[in-house]
C-alpha cells in the first residue's frame, strides 16, 4: 500500500499542476479578450485590487485604477486599436503572452503628450502575468517603444540621414568628452574605466589620463576611438604631455 500511496503522489502533484495551469491561461485570455475588444472594464474585472501592472521602462500601475486610467488614455488616443494574441504558454500561476498590435494614432487623446499625428502603428510585445485563484495579481509588460516611436515620428528612421546625423553627434560629444575625466575607476579586477564629462579644466583631464597611465594597463578603449594597445602606458604620457 505504501509503494501505491509514493507512486501516486507525483500523479496527483502533475494533475494539480495542470489544473491550475489551465485555470491561469483561462484568466490570461479572458484579459487579452477584453483587450482585443477596447473592453476596459472587461480588463479591469480580471485584476485583483492592489495587483501591479509594471510596463517596464514606463510606469508600474496600481489595479484597478491605474489599470483603468492607462487603458482609457491609451483607447482615445488610439481608438482603433486592435490586439491579437499569437502565443500563450501557462504553467503553474504564471502564462507568458506574446501579442500583436495595430492603431492609428488618431485622437481625440494624446499620448505622453504628443499630440495626435493620425500615424498608422504596427507593434508587440510580450506580457509575463502572474495568476492567483481567478484573478491577476502581476503583470510584467514589455512593449516594442522605438518602433512605435519611430512609427510615430517621435524617433528618425533607422539607417535614415537624421539618424546617422545624431549618431555622428553623439560620437563627436564622446570623443571630446573622453579628453575631460575624474580619476579612474577599477570596476572588473584589471579593468578600469574614466568616466567623462564636459569640464574645461584641461590640466585636471591631464592629471586624470597620467592616473590612468599609472595603472600601466595592458590595452585603453578612449570612447569611440580605436583602442590603445602596445606601449599603452607611454601612449597615455604622450598624450597628457601634448593635449
Amino acid at each position: 500500500m505504501a509503494d501505491a500511496a509514493t507512486e501516486a503522489k507525483p500523479k496527483l502533484a502533475r494533475r494539480a499542476r495542470r489544473g491550475a495551469a489551465a485555470e491561469t491561461e483561462k484568466v490570461a485570455r479572458r484579459y487579452f479578450s477584453a483587450a482585443a475588444e477596447r473592453d476596459v472594464e472587461g480588463m479591469v474585472s480580471c485584476w485583483r485590487a492592489g495587483g501591479v501592472d509594471r510596463m517596464v521602462g514606463r510606469a508600474a500601475l496600481l489595479a484597478p485604477e491605474g489599470v483603468r486610467g492607462y487603458f482609457i488614455e491609451l483607447f482615445a488616443a488610439m481608438p482603433d486599436f486592435r490586439m491579437e494574441v499569437a502565443e500563450l504558454i501557462a504553467e503553474g500561476d504564471r502564462a507568458v503572452v506574446r501579442w500583436t498590435a495595430t492603431a492609428t494614432f488618431a485622437g481625440p487623446g494624446t499620448i505622453d503628450g504628443v499630440q495626435p499625428t493620425g500615424s498608422r502603428v504596427e507593434f508587440e510585445g510580450v506580457d509575463v502575468l502572474r495568476v492567483e485563484g481567478d484573478e491577476i495579481v502581476h503583470n510584467d509588460a514589455l512593449v516594442d517603444e522605438t518602433t512605435v516611436s519611430r512609427q510615430l515620428g517621435l524617433l528618425p528612421d533607422e539607417g535614415s540621414s537624421t539618424q546617422l546625423r545624431i549618431t555622428a553627434v553623439f560620437n563627436t560629444r564622446t570623443r571630446i568628452a573622453r579628453r575631460i575625466a575624474d580619476r579612474p575607476e577599477e570596476i572588473a579586477e584589471g579593468v578600469w574605466i574614466v568616466r567623462a564629462g564636459f569640464n574645461q579644466d584641461t590640466d585636471q583631464a591631464r592629471a586624470s589620463v597620467r592616473k590612468l597611465a599609472a595603472l600601466e594597463p595592458a590595452a585603453a578603449w578612449p570612447g569611440h576611438a580605436d583602442p590603445l594597445t602596445g606601449d599603452v602606458r607611454g601612449q597615455l604620457v604622450q598624450a597628457a604631455d601634448t593635449t
